[in-house]
This record gives structure tokens, C-alpha cells and sequence, in this order.
């Protein structure tokens, strides 16, 4: 876990972690073409050597075979086993019987006993046949030892047909086998160096890696981390110095106009949170003054309407009052209509009196003057006549006098009827303007109601804006005091 921790934790370990396998298999890639060519080249070179070999052999034996001089060949074969050690020589017929070599005791053996490939085996069947020589070398082991055979057909020349006829292509073929153990042991040996050289080149260029990569990456990184954990503390103030223009200077250079820009609006910002602070309490106490204001116009309104329901009510009664005494006034102007009537006929009897008191009158005086014709019979008659003449006159200022008072009695009951009748139009006109004015009070105090109802509703939202308000006003002045904690001067 610990090791984990710091693996995930270390750049440069992942990178090297990364390019060590990459490295290795391009190291050892080059180490096993390397080893490859060599072995090539010297099983080329051993091929190469054993053809030559073949072809001077047969060069060396072709005339005295061609003469039958056996013992000639013989001892070329025994010169050279003893100054070609560790090269073996065999020629065999083309029934595969070996009939000289270099090792005596192979004489008279087929070619098969002394072959340890079994693709050389039906390389030589195939060449006794058809005369070919065999397109690659065998590699064999003998005794945990290396060997490369090589075999190549002797033809049947015009100076063999003498002895073996022609109808026979081939008469045999060479078997020439040389040891590569000593080359193995070389290339082994180049290749453990080269394994060496490899593994001591890897560590050096992962050293050399590792120190470029500390230098270029690992150390420019690591003072970007520093001015992110300070970023990151609040302290604006650090910079990176650049030191190169390559893709980590350009980083550092970034990230130190990151911390420019960061810087720059940071300080706005904490000029814009101040001012937001600002503004947000005074919005506030604009807020709670006119929440206060609301609640003042809302028990105003509420006030009112309570008072428009109480005129309302007063106007219903004084409609009813009005409404009563228009009923009076009407029975009132009834009444002076009555009177009106009764006067004019009690003029009329006054007018009747008064021509009764003329006509007594003038009795009363027709009777004096018959009393004064019968003289002194007449005297007592006289009398009666003249105290009814004045009952007569008297009856008749009377009556005079009441016609005055009752005429003027009767104009002023016609005025009082005329006033009585424009004073009822009067209370009708008051009655419907006091059901009109019932009306609109009526509506006044629906108004009033949805007046009170949306100013509750207002001041309940003002309320609601209040609080918020409050809240960003405390959300502000505690941004205010977070961004006053960072260093950006």
C-alpha cells in the first residue's frame, strides 16, 4: 500500500515505470537481431568454409577416383584429419555407403548411421536421385556438442563413364561436418556481453532519462504544485520562474497569468461583494421601512374599510329613515291637500255667511224703514231692526275678516302644499342618492377589501423579499469576508 501510494504519487516513477519495458524490449530487441545476424553469419561463414572444403575435396579426389588410385585418396584423408581436427570428411557411393572418410572407422557404414538430422537423411535420398545439391547445411548436436553437415552430390562425368557408365547421374555424394561449438561458445559469450552492455547502457539511459526528466519536468512541475497549494491557501502573490520555452515553460507561464487573472478578479470581485454588501443592507433597511410602511397602509386600509362598512351600514339606515319620512311627507303633503280643500270650502261658507249677513242687512234695513212708517207701533220693531242690523253688520265684518284670515290661511296652505310636495321630490332625490351613494359605498367596501387582501399579500411578498434580501446582504458581506482572506497585493 505504501509503495502504491508513492507510485501513484510520483510522476517520474510512472514515466519510468512506463518507458523501463519499452526500453528493455527495444535493448533487447537490438541484443536478439544483434545475436540473430551473428548467428547467421557464422553459420553462413561455416556453410561457406564446408562448400569450399566440399569442393576442393572433390576437386583434390575427383582425378584419382577418376583412375581408380583408392590409396591416393586415402591418404588425403588421413593428411587431412590431422591438420583439419575437428572436420569430418565422408564419401559415399549412391547406395549410400561410405567409402572414404577422415574417420577410418565409418568406412563401409551407410551414410544414415553417421547422420543425426533427419532432414539431412531425406536431403541425401533426394540428391541421390535427382542429382541436386541440397539449398541449406544441417545443424546437428552429438555429445551436447554442435555440428553443421553439409552435402553435395558427385556427378558422373565424362571421365568417370569409363568405370561406372553413364546412366547414372550421380555416383555419390560428400558429407563434410564441422564443429560450431566454438563459434556458439563466441556468440554465446558476445551475446552475454551484449546482454551486459545492454543492461549497463538501459540503466544508464534511465539514469540519463531520469535526470533530464527531473531537470525539464519534474522540477518546473513541482513549482507549479507549490504555487497551486498556495493558489489554493488563498496567497495570490507567488509566481514560477520560467526557464525554458518549451511546452512546461509555457505552463509555467500560463498558470502564473492564471494567477494574474485569478489576482485581478479576485480584487474585483471583493470591490463587487463590498459594494453588494452595501447595497444589500441598505436594500434591507429600504426593505423593513417599507414593510413597515405596507403594514401601516394595510391596518389604514383595513381601518377604512371597517369604517366604509360602518357608513355603508349608517347609509342603509338613513336610506330607511329618508325612505320613512318621504312615506310621511307624502301623507303630509296628503293632509295639506285635505286642508287645502277644507279651507276652500269653508271660504265658500264664509262667502255664504257674508251674503246671509248682506241680505240681513239688508232685511234690517228694510225693516227700519217699515218700522219708521208705522211710527210709534213701529218704535220696538224699530229697535229689533236695528240690533239686527248691527248683529248683521257686525256678522258681516265677521265673516269679512274670517275670509281675509281664511284666504290667507288657504295661501299659505297652498305655499306649505308646494313646499310639502317639493320637499317630498326633495326626499325622493335624497333617497335614490342615498341608494346610489349606498351603492358606491358597497363597492368602496368591496375595493377596500381587495385592497387590504392584495396589501396583505404584498406585504407578505415584501416580507418574503426582506428575508431574502437579508440573506444575500449576510450571503455577501460573508463572501466579502472569504474574499478578504486571500492575499492578491
Amino acid at each position: 500500500m505504501k509503495f502504491q501510494a508513492y507510485f501513484q504519487n510520483r510522476l517520474w516513477l510512472k514515466v519510468m515505470l512506463a518507458l523501463a519495458p519499452m526500453l528493455t524490449i527495444c535493448i533487447g530487441l537490438i541484443i536478439g537481431i544483434n545475436l540473430f545476424n551473428q548467428n547467421r553469419l557464422i553459420r553462413g561463414q561455416t556453410q561457406q568454409g564446408c562448400e569450399n572444403l566440399a569442393a576442393a575435396i572433390e576437386s583434390s579426389v575427383i582425378d584419382a577416383l577418376a583412375v581408380g588410385n583408392n590409396n591416393e585418396v586415402r591418404k588425403q584423408f588421413i593428411r587431412l584429419k590431422e591438420h583439419a581436427a575437428g572436420i569430418e570428411v565422408s564419401i559415399f557411393d549412391f547406395n549410400g555407403d561410405i567409402t572414404f572418410a577422415s574417420d577410418l572407422s565409418k568406412v563401409h557404414q551407410g551414410i544414415s548411421s553417421i547422420l543425426f538430422n533427419n532432414k539431412a537423411l531425406a536431403a541425401v535420398t533426394k540428391m541421390l536421385q535427382d542429382g541436386k545439391t541440397p539449398p541449406e547445411s544441417f545443424e546437428e548436436a552429438i555429445g551436447q556438442k554442435s555440428y553443421l553437415s553439409l552435402i553435395q552430390p558427385i556427378l558422373n562425368m565424362e571421365s568417370c563413364h569409363h568405370c561406372h557408365g553413364s546412366s547414372r547421374k550421380v555416383l555419390g555424394g560428400i558429407h563434410v561436418r564441422t564443429s560450431t561449438q566454438a563459434a556458439l561458445s563466441a556468440a554465446q559469450q558476445a551475446r552475454n556481453q551484449g546482454i551486459l552492455v545492454g543492461f549497463a547502457g538501459l540503466m544508464i539511459l534511465v539514469l540519463a532519462i531520469f535526470g533530464l526528466f527531473n531537470k525539464m519536468v519534474n522540477q518546473p512541475v513541482n513549482k507549479v504544485l507549490y504555487l497551486a497549494g498556495k493558489m489554493r491557501q488563498g496567497d495570490f502573490t507567488q509566481t514560477v520562474p520560467v526557464e525554458a520555452r518549451d511546452e512546461i515553460g509555457h505552463l509555467c507561464t500560463r498558470m502564473n497569468l492564471v494567477n494574474e487573472n485569478l489576482c485581478s478578479m479576485i480584487g474585483e470581485i471583493f470591490a463587487a461583494s463590498q459594494s453588494v454588501a452595501s447595497s444589500a443592507s441598505q436594500q434591507a433597511a429600504s426593505i423593513e421601512e417599507t414593510s413597515a410602511s405596507l403594514e401601516e397602509l394595510a391596518s389604514m386600509t383595513k381601518s377604512n374599510s371597517n369604517h366604509v362598512t360602518m357608513a355603508e351600514d349608517l347609509m342603509r339606515e338613513s336610506s330607511a329613515r329618508v325612505q320613512q319620512v318621504n312615506k310621511i311627507m307624502t301623507e303630509l303633503a296628503g293632509s295639506m291637500a285635505g286642508i287645502s280643500q277644507s279651507s276652500e270650502e269653508i271660504s265658500e261658507i264664509v262667502n255664504t255667511i257674508e251674503g246671509i249677513a248682506f241680505q240681513t242687512n239688508l232685511l234690517a234695513l228694510n225693516a227700519a224703514v217699515e218700522a219708521a212708517r208705522a211710527g210709534e207701533a213701529g218704535a220696538g220693531f224699530a229697535v229689533v231692526a236695528d240690533e239686527v242690523r248691527n248683529l248683521a253688520m257686525r256678522a258681516a265684518e265677521a265673516a269679512k275678516n274670517t275670509s281675509g284670515l281664511i284666504g290667507h290661511a288657504a295661501e299659505n296652505i297652498h305655499h306649505g302644499s308646494a313646499l310639502v310636495g317639493r320637499t317630498v321630490e326633495a326626499f325622493k332625490g335624497l333617497s335614490e342618492s342615498s341608494a346610489r351613494i349606498s351603492a358606491l359605498m358597497s363597492k368602496i367596501s368591496n375595493v377596500s377589501l381587495e385592497q387590504s387582501s392584495g396589501i396583505a399579500q404584498i406585504n407578505e411578498v415584501v416580507h418574503q423579499m426582506n428575508s431574502t434580501i437579508q440573506q444575500n446582504a449576510a450571503t455577501a458581506e460573508q463572501l466579502s469576508s472569504s474574499i478578504g482572506s486571500f492575499k492578491f497585493q
